[in-house]
């Protein structure tokens, strides 16, 4: 079975090597997350799969190991060139920049991404409005999001509408790399 954005639960049943009747309970239950769709179906994210996982001590196989995915929401140039410098050097992700939050909210619905890194401040909708529309929908909820700015007193509104941590720009390189690695573990 390959990779892919969503599994049934019959497909999960077969990589966990356990009934269909299990992975519906554990859905059913708040366990798993899921999409379940109008027509009563459960989808599960290919992140909430691999965060299942990892929770149940599963060793993944390389076929659903993939490069983590990385959004970066921000509108400087300079933010963006930071951190292509510093991805560039780390195996197995891949970073796709937007310079608004509408762009990223509109990619996020097309592919999930593992890490999200938004700047407060930004002139259409500000980082607190995207922390926030991500965190409305259960199948984001293992997005690891961090929020960046360089205004301090924006901290507990990022923490509050559900950022996993704060960053303040500009970043000391050791606690940033250190922030980045914990997030995609």
């Amino acid at each position: 079975m390959e990779k892919k954005d969503f599994y049934t639960t019959s497909e999960v049943a077969k990589i966990l090597h356990v009934a269909v009747g299990s992975v519906i309970n554990w859905v059913d239950d708040g366990k798993l997350n899921a999409i379940v769709t109008p027509g009563g179906h459960r989808k599960i994210p290919y992140n909430t799969l691999v965060a299942f996982l990892k929770l149940h001590n599963y060793e993944i196989s390389d076929k659903y190991a993939s490069n983590r995915l990385i959004y970066l929401v921000d509108d400087e140039d300079s933010t963006h060139s930071f951190f292509r410098k510093i991805f560039e050097k780390v195996e197995k992700t891949d970073l796709i920049y937007f310079y608004s939050g509408t762009e990223a909210l509109i990619s996020i619905g097309k592919k999930i991404p593992d890490m999200i890194v938004v700047d407060i401040l930004m002139p259409d909708i500000d980082g607190i409005q995207v922390i926030k529309n991500i965190r409305t929908k259960s199948e984001l909820n293992d997005v690891h999001i961090i929020a960046i700015s360089a205004d301090i007193t924006k901290r507990e509104l990022s923490l509050q509408a559900g950022a996993n941590l704060f960053l303040k720009k500009p970043f000391d390189m050791n606690e940033f790399k250190k922030s980045v690695v914990n997030g995609l573990l």
